[in-house]
């Protein structure tokens, strides 16, 4: 885990919300986001899952997720998720964090879904294809469940590829002053697969 939680510090240190919620120095942001992911990830491990994607035996992607009804919505979830934001992003930088987790956990939806997210690549080893095996696999167990899946992504350039793996916007809106894009994937409709037989 704390491999994991550095991995996604230096994966999603440029990401729009960490930079206005962090500050534009990037070595105290990225303390900031991996003790923030360190807790972050804990607590998936316990209540959810986490995902690593391996070249050779090196660590190269990261993906959490968390199970329908353990969203930061709900009221134990949401008390966890503001723990490890507080504590992870120290008090300099609570105000932000808690807006704009408050801004998230409204934008939850209501239907029944898995929660994804933080997820990042090694950066040195990005255009490799692992980001699109990690996704795969998570959209994998999502299927064989007949679940939705949910995130929320801050990056632009990440819109095209996450509509290939069948996310789509849900709502748009400025966080802590940059744009976010809260996505949807639905499960394969059952009622459209050809009957057995």
């Amino acid at each position: 885990m704390e491999t994991a939680a550095a991995l996604l510090a230096r994966g999603m240190a440029d990401n729009p919300n960490h930079v206005h919620a962090f500050g534009a120095d990037e070595a105290p942001r990225r303390a900031a986001l991996e003790g923030m992911f360190r807790m972050i990830l804990a607590h998936q491990a316990d209540e959810g899952r986490v995902l690593g994607a391996f070249h050779g035996r090196r660590l190269a992607g990261v993906c959490g997720m968390m199970p329908p009804g353990r969203c930061p919505s709900t009221l134990g979830s949401r008390f966890a998720a503001l723990s490890a934001l507080f504590m992870g992003s120290g008090l300099r930088h609570s105000r932000s964090v808690l807006d704009w987790l408050e801004d998230w956990t409204a934008t939850d939806p209501d239907v029944e879904h898995w929660h994804l997210g933080p997820a990042a690549v090694e950066p040195t080893l990005r255009r490799r294809g692992i980001g699109d095996a990690l996704l795969r696999a998570c959209c994998e167990m999502l299927d064989a469940e007949g679940v939705a899946g949910y995130l929320e992504n801050d990056r632009r350039e990440n819109l095209a590829w996450l509509r290939r793996h069948g996310f789509e916007i849900i709502d748009e809106h400025q966080v802590l002053g940059a744009p976010n894009w809260f996505m949807l994937r639905t499960p394969p409709d059952a009622a459209a697969q050809p009957a057995e037989g």
